[in-house]
């Protein structure tokens, strides 16, 4: 370990020493560059901070585990909207690659960016995935964001089929929730170029100016309207309502007209998202109720 790493390790180990909310004052101002309302907090980035200090139902420990949240949500809309799980380890070294097909996906079950995407197994840099994959268990989510709902889930690596579209792309539709209202759906596409393009759109696939990127390109969006977006839509509200959350991202995959389940995301970019607007964080803010 050279002196960068270690001097950044120590800096993550002090930090955890913060409480919660002494902690979340100090990276809110860092990266947004405004100071954190706790005790009336109005915009949507502020409540999510208020939802992470003061909602603590055990169930969300279920809704943000990648693993266990796929029976959950079977139970609810059924199994056919379910990615499987070919099967789940403790350790890399418990893999065996023999029996996983020649096109898979590995992924831990409790971070957001722990993930090996495999599609030619003769290929696979097993070295580089050990260390992603291994890197992530050690890894305890809670302490990147202070998001209660990770800290006690026991992570894991799952395999899932790899899956994508006839274009070889897999697009990310994901769904702003507040209660029993779906506001939007921000469309993530591109990622395999290495530069993925995030734009919101509306019920009728009118691009909404919520983000940067909606200003800065706003001709840039080319994601065809899925012919069953009003079921997505559905799907993304019945979710929602399940959670008994104020606010819930529902995150769906399309693949040629087959609709997939994704996951639960409380706190989208931590509620410290530099790229939506002020305006937008007001608008959804005002969506958002605590009560």
């Amino acid at each position: 370990m050279n002196l960068n790493e270690t001097m950044r390790d120590t800096a993550k180990m002090l930090t955890r020493c913060l409480p919660d909310r002494v902690y979340l004052s100090i990276a809110y101002r860092a990266k947004l560059g405004r100071k954190l309302n706790l005790n009336a907090p109005k915009t949507f980035n502020e409540k999510i901070q208020w939802v992470k200090l003061n909602m603590h139902d055990p169930a969300l420990n279920t809704l943000v585990d990648k693993y266990l949240v796929k029976d959950v949500v079977a139970s609810f809309i059924g199994k056919d909207y379910i990615i499987p799980t070919i099967g789940a380890w403790t350790s890399f070294d418990d893999i065996d690659f023999s029996t996983l097909p020649d096109q898979f996906v590995l992924k831990c079950n409790h971070d957001s960016h722990s993930v090996v995407i495999c599609q030619d197994k003769k290929k696979l840099d097993y070295v580089a995935a050990k260390k992603r994959l291994n890197g992530g268990l050690k890894r305890n989510y809670f302490w990147h964001g202070r998001e209660w709902a990770y800290k006690d889930v026991k992570p894991l690596i799952i395999a899932e089929p790899y899956i994508a579209d006839q274009n070889d792309e897999l697009v990310d539709y994901k769904f702003f929730c507040f209660k029993d209202f779906v506001d939007c759906v921000m469309v993530c596409s591109d990622r395999k170029s290495g530069n993925p393009k995030f734009y919101f759109v509306d019920r009728e696939w009118n691009v909404l100016k919520y983000n940067k990127r909606a200003i800065e390109d706003p001709n840039g969006f080319a994601v065809d309207k899925p012919k069953n977006l009003d079921k997505m839509f559905e799907l993304a509200k019945e979710l929602s309502v399940f959670s008994k959350m104020p606010f819930v991202r529902i995150d769906l995959y399309n693949v040629d007209g087959k609709i997939y389940f994704g996951e639960f995301t409380f706190s989208p970019d931590n509620g410290m998202d530099p790229n939506i607007l002020k305006e937008t964080d007001e608008h959804f803010g005002k969506l958002m109720h605590l009560q």
